[in-house]
């Protein structure tokens, strides 16, 4: 019984061994395809990847990204989704939600996303000033303000 136990634990970890280094194989294949902005070919690629490790933040971001990039808001929304309820206190994966609903209209999701980003990370200048064009979009032009300032005592060049 237990050498069967054995015997099962080695086969799914080397199962699990050749599905990281394949998913690892087609990320490294779909940068240059980002580089070269063919962004539906490099989306395949991580699709792809997803199928091999499902359960991988990582990936499930790259997706997400990809998705938003092309304006597939619903899709970039489950994919980051799924990846914060993997890994709930990365501030990015709250700041490309909160871009993400943004861009869907949802202006409070949005807001509340990318206020998580800014607790999580206050170095952030791209998150703060994210936060400030939704504040300045819901018509709140004291935190926009806020924000704004912020976000150029974070990164002056970015102006």
């Amino acid at each position: 019984m237990a050498l069967a136990k054995f015997a099962e634990l080695s086969r799914r970890e080397k199962a699990d061994t050749e599905a990281r280094r394949q998913s690892l194989k087609l990320v490294e294949q779909a940068k240059p395809l980002v580089d070269a902005g063919d962004l539906t070919g490099a989306l395949a690629l991580i699709e792809q990847a997803r199928d091999l490790r499902p359960q991988d933040q990582t990936i499930l971001f790259r997706l997400a990204s990809l998705d938003y990039d092309l304006a597939h808001y619903a899709r970039a929304r489950d994919a980051i989704q799924e990846a914060l309820a993997l890994a709930p206190s990365e501030w990015i994966y709250h700041f490309l939600l909160g871009l993400i609903e943004g861009r869907s209209g949802n202006l409070q999701a949005s807001r509340d996303s990318l206020g998580v980003a800014v607790r999580l990370n206050p170095s952030a200048a791209e998150a703060h000033r994210a936060l400030g064009e939704v504040a300045l979009r819901m018509g709140d032009k004291v935190a926009a303000e806020a924000s704004f300032k912020k976000a150029s005592e974070l990164a002056p060049a970015a102006k």
